[in-house]
């Protein structure tokens, strides 16, 4: 459905490149009608959506659910959605005899760190029951500062995440207000700073953190991203 949402919209508002989304679409609909007699492959990677956001910032175009900021405020919604997402899961087309395991395993959103840790760790292993997840399947996590303490992020470790990507876009507080996001910048701060502890801790599962940062919003705040030794 997202595929499709980002198609019609392309179409609507770039009218001068409408038949060269159509030359597309065109083309994808004949690799995947020759492909139909084809055994379905075995997926390597594989991500999941989890839409649930405390609001919609103004630049964003993703398909999400606003539940506000209250704590818990995404409990009863992640449940009724991860319920649906085991069901996709089981209808889908199961690991063939042979076939490697996933290599790459990504939450994306939405805000995924609003998702209750237990819920994700059952996607996780559902998604392990059905295709496998090769020895270090790097398991990513979108995260948004504000949304985590220190044991929300060792229960998503536990869950089995070895991967944060950490969605600041701005460590400015008038750029982040400007954007319509829910943290400030200390709390940006805040949030990479427990990251680093978490990752430098002896045996940590947390093997990579990333940080999303907005063009412009990006180069005016880099002097205030807090800096770590390598």
């Amino acid at each position: 459905a997202a595929g499709g949402v980002v198609a019609c919209r392309m179409l609507a508002w770039l009218p001068h490149r409408r038949q060269r989304v159509r030359n597309a679409l065109v083309v994808a609909m004949s690799t995947t009608s020759a492909a139909a007699a084809m055994p379905p492959a075995t997926p390597r990677a594989a991500y999941v959506h989890l839409p649930f956001c405390r609001r919609r910032c103004f630049y964003c175009d993703f398909p999400i659910s606003v539940v506000g900021s209250k704590p818990g405020a995404a409990d009863a919604a992640a449940e009724r959605y991860c319920a649906l997402l085991h069901r996709e899961i089981a209808a889908s087309p199961s690991r063939q005899p042979g076939a490697p395991p996933l290599a790459s395993l990504y939450f994306g959103g939405g805000t995924p760190s609003l998702t209750p840790p237990p819920l994700l760790a059952g996607l996780v292993d559902g998604l392990r029951d059905a295709y496998g997840l090769a020895d270090g399947c790097e398991v990513t996590l979108e995260m948004d500062p504000g949304t985590f303490d220190v044991a929300r992020l060792r229960a998503f470790l536990e869950a089995g995440v070895t991967r944060v990507s950490l969605g600041v876009q701005s460590f400015d507080d008038k750029l982040l207000t400007s954007a319509g996001r829910s943290h400030d910048a200390a709390e940006a701060r805040a949030a990479v700073e427990l990251l680093m502890q978490a990752q430098s801790s002896a045996g940590s599962p947390l093997r990579s953190v990333s940080v999303d940062l907005i063009g412009e919003a990006a180069a005016r705040g880099a002097a205030l991203v807090p800096r770590h030794a390598p």
